[in-house]
């Protein structure tokens, strides 16, 4: 029997993975047992997440026994989007996060310079997104503050050493670790649907120091590997046209698109749009705008491209990048 979940369940299902802390977990998983569909479709789902509520309330328990002391802080959200840099150690995480940041981090030529997650955002063409950069994992070096911080990304960029013959074999490395501890580096995110106890977040493979002179050849290594079921980039950190390349394809893994509002009978200022996700209708950014004005709107007037004529539309018309709605 199918699942048929709403897009209710799915909200609190994303807003289970952003979850940063026990407490937050506990909270989110109560809420999805709250609103799942109930039915035999979902009767082992269900209790998949009743198991998860206990364990979960069982570790909140123990760390409220030994304070304060013993919990790790949450990087707080910011921007539209948040994306965890990862890989094994001298990678090129932070190279990457401060090319794309523009962000003052520690890089050096030695493993392990990288101990504690560090925040920066990403400010390109109105798009504002949060990179963390972490510490490096390694089957012999596990940070656990990792696993609620990769559950929280809505991307993982994972770096690999395009210079180093062991390259694609520390990155699969990486991949393991995760998967240990029930969260898969995949094509999506979302549970998995056949082992609800696995977490599924998108990821993209990303191949640094790329212009090694010897990587077309480490390069056949790479595609041999049936480990990486998701998609790849390359990058030079150095290499300007190289890094906004990368940033395009974030952007568009993210499925983030770039919404202005104007008033009617004023021009458009086509300065600091709402950020969104593909596919979001006129009702989503009216909502945006003020939640009161949700509940008036009736229609809009698009205007798109080099569209002379407005379009008029209802409450669920599908918007793209840079739209520029006028609500009604």
């Amino acid at each position: 029997m199918a699942a048929n979940l709403t897009p209710q369940y799915y909200r609190a299902e994303e807003q289970y993975r952003r979850a940063q802390t026990v407490a937050e977990r506990v909270a989110c998983l109560e809420e999805l047992l709250r609103v799942i569909p109930k039915h035999k479709g979902t009767d082992r789902l269900q209790g998949d997440l009743r198991f998860r509520l206990k364990e979960a309330k069982e570790q909140l328990r123990r760390e409220n026994m030994k304070g304060a002391a013993s919990r790790s802080m949450p990087i707080p959200r910011q921007g539209a989007a948040r994306v965890v840099v990862m890989g094994a150690p001298n990678s090129g995480k932070s190279q990457l996060v401060s090319a794309c940041t523009g962000a003052s981090l520690s890089v050096a030529p030695y493993p392990f310079s990288t101990r504690h997650p560090t925040a920066a955002l990403m400010d390109w063409n109105h798009f504002r997104i949060q990179f963390i950069d972490t510490p490096p994992v390694s089957l012999s070096h596990w940070e656990p503050s990792l696993t609620d911080l990769v559950r929280s990304a809505d991307l993982v960029l994972l770096c690999a050493d395009g210079s180093q013959d062991d390259g694609a074999q520390a990155a699969f490395d990486v991949i393991e670790q995760f998967a240990e501890r029930k969260i898969q580096l995949s094509h999506r995110s979302g549970f998995d649907e056949q082992r609800f106890a696995v977490v599924h977040v998108k990821s993209v493979l990303v191949v640094t120091r790329s212009w090694n002179s010897d990587w077309p050849v480490r390069k056949e290594l790479f595609s041999e590997w049936n480990a990486f079921p998701f998609s790849s980039a390359e990058v030079e950190s150095g290499d300007e046209e190289s890094v906004l390349q990368l940033k395009a394809k974030v952007v568009k893994e993210l499925g983030l698109i770039r919404v202005f509002t104007k008033k009617p009978g004023e021009p458009a200022e086509l300065i600091d749009p709402y950020i969104l996700k593909s596919g979001a209708t006129v009702a989503e950014i009216s909502e945006k705008v003020h939640a009161d004005l949700a509940n008036r709107v009736k229609t809009a007037k698009i205007r798109r491209g080099h569209e002379k004529t407005p379009l008029n539309v209802g409450l669920d018309f599908e918007l793209c990048d840079l739209d520029i709605v006028e609500l009604h």
